[in-house]
């Protein structure tokens, strides 16, 4: 005889959700509304948007989306500065390393452009780089 798996209950799919939802979204956002509210805006969203049909479209339109986030092509990494307890998010694209507002995580602070990056070093927990601004002077 066959077993058909049981359903999660709304309670363990709810639960998922609201905790993917906080680690997704700024810390701003959090405070603003409730996991639970913004699973709410969110299932509102779904049910009134005119969404593509098929996969293949709505990979589509997800790309067309992301392409326009101030995040495209950008790694992100957070990162604890030496003798600081701040935690900062470091975005790595193709101009250099930033660093971004950590409540936003998308205000640029800083900006370390790769051509005056003139050495650097890593490891697993550390990194460093020795970067020359544009009067000329390494920090």
């Amino acid at each position: 005889s066959r077993t058909r798996a049981k359903k999660p209950s709304s309670s363990t799919k709810d639960k998922s959700f609201q905790d993917a939802i906080v680690e997704v979204l700024p810390p701003s956002a959090v405070k603003q509304k409730s996991p639970m509210d913004w699973e709410q805006q969110v299932s509102d969203y779904l049910k009134s948007a005119d969404l593509p049909r098929t996969v293949a479209k709505l990979e589509a339109k997800y790309y067309e989306l992301s392409k326009k986030s101030p995040l495209w092509g950008k790694n992100l990494f957070w990162a604890q500065p030496y003798q600081s307890a701040q935690t900062v998010v470091l975005a790595v694209d193709i101009e250099g390393i930033k660093i971004l507002d950590a409540e936003t995580r998308l205000n640029v602070e800083t900006t370390y452009e790769f051509s005056r990056i003139s050495r650097f070093g890593a490891s697993g927990l550390y990194l460093w780089i020795s970067y020359v601004d544009r009067n000329n002077t390494t920090s």
